[in-house]
């Protein structure tokens, strides 16, 4: 009786012991699990646990916050998850899925849709791994998570926006880093000036200078841009095949959050053709009001032409009547003469500069009282 008492406190104490150590293994588990969950939560990322074989899920607190709900108002199903997937990301989220399980793929990664509370959708970045399997390898568990990427999936959005019309407009874009060397140009740019990136890339704009503009123009235009950030105007420009061509420029400075410039970029478009329509136009604009201007020509020239009219004919009546003219009105008639033919000659030059191109650069002073008559 004695031994079987020390073998029954023996077992017992065996046993406690045994309790002990799967309490304590069991807490260390729940510690474990307790610390991954926090630090994954932490971490912005919402966690989940797939059980394959019944199809529970347990969905951590942050998962559920990221969708708009309580700890209380998700169940832990799958069918409760594929209910939150966009209808149109289902497919390829189970593909995916499917492919891992499957050996396919090394990895679980997708991109998809979830409604949350208030009826709208994010996106989201799923991933996830094994972490147990059964006797015959097939997987049971599978712990994965969840992050929320709407913000990044926007601003990839609006970058694929702003190169599509990069590459699409009509205008040349040309852009340099805060040195002024080039680093891109759009397919416009190559199109307007010949010039490949391969071709230009690492120099600055000044491979396009005409030298048709001053030291002066580019010292002011770069004095308004660094003081305004931006500037626009006309520019004169040479292409890569020598030819010269008219562009309406704007550049603009892009600086970063400590205010230091980090780009310039140039947007222009060759206003060559229009500004040849211009003149044109101008031109003819010239034209109409030349014809305008006829009757009030011919009304200026009638009194110098009845003059050297009447001037010429006298004289010519009276040596025709052998009549002695003197000398010094001969002089005074021929001078008279002189005088009408010059003032008509002026006339002529200023319907001729009327018609220049170039009027604008001999504008000068004058005194409109000797312009009346």
């Amino acid at each position: 009786n004695q031994n079987s008492s020390i073998e029954f406190s023996t077992l017992t104490n065996s046993i406690n012991k045994l309790i002990s150590d799967i309490k304590k293994a069991h807490k260390d588990l729940e510690d474990s699990k307790f610390r991954w969950e926090f630090a994954v939560d932490g971490s912005g990322y919402g966690l989940w646990d797939w059980n394959t074989q019944t199809n529970e899920v347990f969905f951590s607190k942050r998962w559920k916050e990221m969708l708009g709900f309580k700890d209380e108002e998700i169940k832990g199903s799958l069918e409760e998850w594929k209910k939150k997937v966009h209808p149109d990301d289902l497919e390829q989220v189970f593909k995916d899925i499917t492919d891992y399980l499957n050996g396919v793929k090394n990895f679980y990664r997708n991109e998809h849709r979830v409604k949350c509370k208030n009826g709208k959708y994010i996106w989201i970045l799923d991933r996830g791994m094994i972490v147990e399997r059964d006797l015959e390898g097939q997987p049971i568990r599978i712990i994965g998570t969840h992050k929320d990427i709407s913000e990044r999936r926007k601003h990839e959005k609006e970058m694929r926006q702003a190169l599509t019309v990069f590459q699409n407009t009509n205008d040349g874009i040309i852009i340099t880093d805060a040195n002024n060397k080039i680093i891109n140009i759009n397919n416009s740019f190559s199109k307007i000036t010949g010039y490949q990136l391969s071709e230009i890339k690492g120099k600055t704009p000044s491979i396009l200078k005409s030298y048709k503009h001053s030291d002066n123009f580019y010292s002011k235009m770069w004095e308004e841009l660094l003081q305004k950030d931006t500037w626009s105007g006309e520019i004169i420009n040479k292409h890569k095949n020598k030819d010269i061509a008219e562009e309406y420029l704007t550049i603009n400075v892009i600086r970063n959050k400590e205010n230091s410039i980090e780009n310039f970029i140039g947007i222009f478009s060759d206003i060559t053709l229009i500004k040849q329509q211009e003149r044109l136009l101008q031109q003819q604009t010239k034209m109409l009001a030349i014809g305008e201007m006829i009757g009030n020509i011919a009304h200026q020239w009638r009194q110098p032409l009845s003059v050297i009219s009447t001037i010429s004919t006298g004289l010519k009546l009276r040596l025709e009547l052998s009549e002695n003219i003197p000398n010094n009105e001969i002089i005074n008639n021929l001078e008279s003469l002189n005088n009408q033919s010059q003032y008509l000659s002026k006339t002529i030059d200023d319907i001729r500069g009327f018609f220049r191109e170039n009027i604008n650069e001999e504008i000068s002073k004058f005194n409109i009282s000797q312009t009346i008559i």
